[in-house]
């Protein structure tokens, strides 16, 4: 890949991508590689991506080529990658694991449920913002729904996976960004100060977060999701502008007092404002409080059968008039003479003219003189219960059926078959959708195949007077109550990353897996997961920079002391040593000796049999592995666990310890100190006397040996063998292990971890209580601590 080619085709992408977001099937616009029989190229190619290939008119196909550069059109149904579960299914659902230290890669979600359903996602990452340590993922993952609100709880696990709140609160929503109307950097993400449980900088099955980089094309990438796990992928596109629909679950929330509202005969919306008529008055109420205040005096507005708003005025059918009322004062005139619209059913505006279904006809009136014609012939819209207005199109709900109606001629056609929409009682439409209550039941309905789907869950509508759409809200009175319902919002983004599952592997998202973060081989994140095709061909990432940018956060590093468990339990019983060499970890464990992936716990073992019984000591040095096993010291092959003995006879009998320093080994043997060459085994004191008797543990850092021995912590000079202690008196009774990291020394000693100063020997415990008791031994690795402890291996964070 040039990157003189990818900017080229960039550019040609900018050019045109506003033309190609405007045809009517297209969701997204990316720079990528072109597939030809499912079957990736290198040629890269402005891509186009459409929710179908089928029957799609030539006006709105996209050109095979645009400036000289070609084009692939990519069919895909892409979807927030939240997962939301039925509140009763969620409460049967398997659970899954519940973590005492927050890692990224599991499950997540809001502690509230919304519109009878519960969520959960992924927690990608730990960051940091102003000190305080939090969670980052979707904002679709930790806000509930639309209505969400700074302080709203955050569980782990998620809700359907078995999280209870309040025991599993482990965090409060903090900040949330969805789209370019909440911040200018166009992502999905948020952030939830953590409470109640430790954290640690670490993905699950992946391991340590080395930091951050850019997305690049053709680059391999890696995932852990709370649906599908760890997962591979890759980076087949960039600067994807996309468009992805959220918070479209029917979620309502009440607005002002409840039960207002009894004897609703009407509502509309015009210029930010709900207009009721209400109890025989009219009413302008705030869509955003649900306040409200009467228009004019008295009870002017009985019988009342529709109101609709159009060019900054209310129309409304009343006693079987049709009135011009002004939405500021209230003052009213009647259009039109006589009492023309009796039997009137519903009524809208479109293109600047009334629609009014009354006396089982459609008749088309202007709004300036109630002058008015009928649309079609006969009495064909008897049984009427609603209708409203998209796209140029009337959209009515007669004899239980729905209809497309052309304003301009009258002509209709059903959209859908049978007579689904019995007992409808309100309709509304909001962008691009239709909206109906119906059975009591919420529905979105398609408006060009009649394609419904109900929203929430249960029949929360009964009792349904009014409905109508403001802003991204629907509106609905009912049980004498105001209610906002989310109407959802399509958030359009830019500079999105385009991820693909290689041809032969298993989808590298779906629906659970929103908030996990996209890394490098490296362990390097480069982007924070959000959506997703729903046949798994293609998943779409934020670039980390604009996400973090965007919440104005840098990684964290978590809570000192903090650990997790790898691999099973008990799996390690019998350990007497464990070191570290390359990108492995080394056990001795009954007897056999174990390679062990650090990120994951896996291991295999390394050789036949049970060679290393008595194995008293090991350290890695280079690429091979150093051994005292029965009174000998061997040489291992990292690779293969081949070895050979390095001297002669069984020197090495009561052996406490061995380090490596400088290229050379020193061992810690019947309580004398020995430097002891890793090419020949051959060795020499260092000092004289027998000084380290009951030595527990030993490490080496800066130069420097250090040393537990005889409770006491001693710094010891390799060359001679001079020694200093480190503190007084004699603090490290029970020291079980020691291993150096960065500028600081790290003990188990009296079951507890602890950091300790080389220069000073002051140290300081690292978490809380005892719980490293039957700790077998440690190793540091990738800036983290390994203990062997309680027969299992667990990963720990040291000190900041």
């Amino acid at each position: 890949m040039h990157d003189e080619s990818l900017e080229a085709v960039r550019a040609v992408k900018e050019a045109h991508e506003a033309q190609l977001l405007a045809l009517p099937n297209v969701h997204g616009v990316d720079v990528g590689y072109k597939y030809v029989g499912g079957q990736r190229t290198n040629e890269i190619v402005v891509r186009v991506f459409v929710s179908s290939k089928q029957n799609v008119p030539d006006e709105h196909c996209v050109p095979s080529e645009l400036d000289g550069c070609r084009t692939d059109v990519i069919e895909e149904v892409l979807e927030a990658q939240t997962l939301m579960l039925e509140l009763e299914s969620a409460l049967t659902a398997d659970p899954k694991q519940r973590f005492s230290t927050l890692v990224g890669g599991i499950s997540t979600g809001p502690c509230a449920g919304s519109a009878g359903f519960t969520f959960a996602g992924t927690a990608g990452a730990l960051v940091e913002s102003q000190g305080a340590t939090q969670l980052l993922s979707n904002a679709h993952v930790l806000c509930v729904d639309a209505f969400w609100k700074v302080g709203n709880e955050v569980a782990q696990p998620a809700v359907p996976d078995g999280g209870r709140c309040p025991s599993d609160c482990i965090g409060v929503l903090e900040q949330a960004c969805l789209g370019p109307n909440s911040n200018p950097h166009q992502v999905d993400a948020a952030r939830a100060t953590i409470v109640n449980r430790s954290s640690m900088n670490w993905i699950l099955n992946i391991g340590r977060v080395h930091g951050t980089q850019t997305a690049t094309l053709g680059e391999s990438v890696r995932k852990q999701g709370r649906t599908t796990g760890l997962r591979s992928g890759l980076i087949d596109g960039l600067h994807r502008t996309t468009m992805v629909r959220y918070f479209d679950n029917g979620a309502w929330q009440l607005r002002g007092a409840p039960h207002a509202w009894e004897s609703t005969a009407a509502m509309t919306s015009l210029d930010h404002q709900l207009y009721v008529v209400q109890n025989d008055k009219l009413w302008e109420a705030n869509p955003s409080t649900g306040v409200y205040k009467q228009l004019g005096t008295g009870q002017a507005w009985s019988n009342t059968a529709a109101m609709t708003g159009l060019g900054g005025m209310l129309y409304i059918v009343q006693s079987n008039r049709l009135w011009e009322a002004d939405p500021s004062t209230g003052i009213y005139k009647q259009l039109g003479t006589g009492q023309a619209w009796s039997d009137t059913a519903a009524m809208t505006s479109l293109n600047g003219m009334l629609y009014i279904v009354q006396g089982n006809k459609l008749w088309e009136a202007n709004p300036s003189t109630g002058v008015y014609k009928q649309l079609g012939t006969g009495e064909a819209w008897f049984d009427t219960a609603a209708m409203t207005s998209l796209n140029s199109m009337l959209y009515v709900v007669q004899n239980k059926k729905l209809w497309e109606v052309d304003p301009a001629t009258g002509t209709y056609k059903q959209l859908g078959k049978g007579q689904a929409w019995f007992d409808t009682a309100a309709m509304t439409s909001l962008n691009g959708t239709l909206y109906v209550v119906q059975n009591s039941k919420l529905w979105t309905a398609d408006p060009s195949t009649g394609v419904y789907k109900q929203l929430g869950g249960g029949q929360h509508w009964s009792g349904t007077a009014a409905m109508t759409a403001e802003g991204n809200e629907i509106f609905v009175i009912q049980a004498n109550s105001l209610w906002a319902v989310s109407g959802g919002i399509t958030a359009v983004s830019s500079n999105q990353i385009s991820i693909s599952t290689p041809v032969g592997t298993p989808r590298f998202s779906d629906h659970g897996d929103s908030g996990s973060v996209v890394v490098s081989d490296d362990n390097r994140i480069v982007g924070l997961l959000y959506a997703g095709s729903d046949d798994g061909a293609h998943t779409v990432a934020n670039p980390i920079a604009d996400v973090f940018a965007a919440l104005d956060v840098t990684l964290a590093k978590g809570s000192p002391g903090a650990y997790l468990k790898l691999g099973p339990s008990g799996a390690w019983a019998d350990t007497t040593a464990m070191t570290t060499v390359g990108e492995k970890l080394y056990a001795v464990q009954n007897q056999k000796l174990w390679e062990v992936t650090p990120a994951t716990g896996a291991y295999k073992q390394l050789g036949a049999g049970q060679a290393w019984f008595d194995t008293a000591a090991m350290t890695g040095l280079g690429s091979t592995l150093y051994i005292v096993q029965n009174d000998k010291l061997w040489k291992v092959d990292a690779s293969t666990g081949t070895y050979e003995q390095l001297g002669t006879g069984q020197a090495w009998f009561k052996t406490a310890a061995m380090t490596r320093l400088n290229g050379m080994l020193y061992v810690v043997q019947n309580s004398k100190l020995w430097e002891a060459d890793p090419s020949t085994g051959t060795y020499k004191q260092l000092g004289t006397g027998e000084a380290w008797f009951d030595t527990a543990a030993m490490t080496s850092l800066n130069g420097m040996l250090y040393v537990v021995q005889n409770k006491k912590l001693w710094e010891v000079d390799p060359a001679t063998g001079t020694y200093k202690q480190l503190g007084k008196g004699q603090a490290w009774f029970d020291t079980v292990a020691m291993t150096a990291f960065g500028q600081q020394l790290y003990v188990v000693q009296n079951d507890k971890l602890w950091e300790a100063d080389p220069s000073t020997g002051a140290y300081k415990q690292l978490g809380s209580g005892s719980a490293w008791s039957n700790t077998a031994a440690m190793t540091q690795f990738d800036e983290m601590l390994y203990v062997i402890q309680a027969d299992s291996l667990w990963v720990a964070q040291p000190g900041n």
